[in-house]
């Protein structure tokens, strides 16, 4: 159990009203009584939670790593992704508390998908779009009973996600779901066959002309 001393003017009033203390560490805390007694340490900057020291131990991990705040960048807590610019000049998106796990800050550093491959599952009328880096992605989904429709090679990261992004928001806008019979590995970016040729045409308007099949 982490020791503490009651800090200057401290008064115990009840087991839900925090006390001042000065944790072994030197931190200034106010634990409630009635945690302390569940067995929680005192101080919640020893224990990691504290949003302060948090946000700041965030933040030191980010310099470390060569990054810095994109615009307006904020912390809002760990679950929330923080827009960043990682050493290599690439906008990224990390949530804290997946660095703190050890997960790469940038995923274009970690993966670069160079293309967006619009598929056909003539067995389940599942459409599907994605990007991949290389061609074993789409081989693999092939394997699973997909046709390629089309692809487009050649893209830098960014285009190729942010175009992904915007036909799956498209589709879930107006309320198209997912195919639930297709194949699970990439189900959750399938609609209905009714879709291909619009969602061909929409890539063709993003993208221009695709690459030959």
């Amino acid at each position: 159990r982490c020791r503490a001393l009651p800090a200057a003017g401290a008064v115990y009033e009840n087991k839900e009203t925090p006390v001042a203390l000065i944790c072994a560490a030197g931190h200034h805390c106010a634990p409630r009584p009635a945690n302390l007694r569940l067995g929680r340490r005192p101080c919640r900057t020893c224990a990691g939670s504290d949003p302060e020291a948090a946000e700041a131990a965030f933040w030191a991990a980010v310099d470390s790593r060569g990054a810095r705040p994109a615009a307006n960048a904020r912390y809002e807590g760990s679950r929330t992704p923080v827009s960043l610019i990682c050493a290599a000049g690439h906008a990224c998106n990390p949530r804290p508390n997946s660095l703190q796990q050890g997960q790469g800050l940038c995923h274009e550093c970690l993966v670069a998908f160079d293309r967006v491959y619009l598929l056909h599952h003539p067995g389940t009328g599942a459409v599907k779009v994605g990007v991949a880096s290389g061609n074993t992605r789409v081989r693999q989904l092939c394997d699973q009973g997909y046709v390629l429709v089309a692809n487009w090679l050649g893209l830098a990261h960014s285009v190729a996600v942010s175009t992904e992004r915007m036909v799956l928001t498209s589709w879930r806008d107006v309320g198209i779901l997912p195919v639930q019979k297709a194949p699970r590995s990439g189900r959750t970016e399938t609609a209905p066959a009714a879709h291909l040729w619009p969602t061909y045409r929409k890539l063709r308007e993003l993208l221009g002309a695709p690459d030959l099949v």
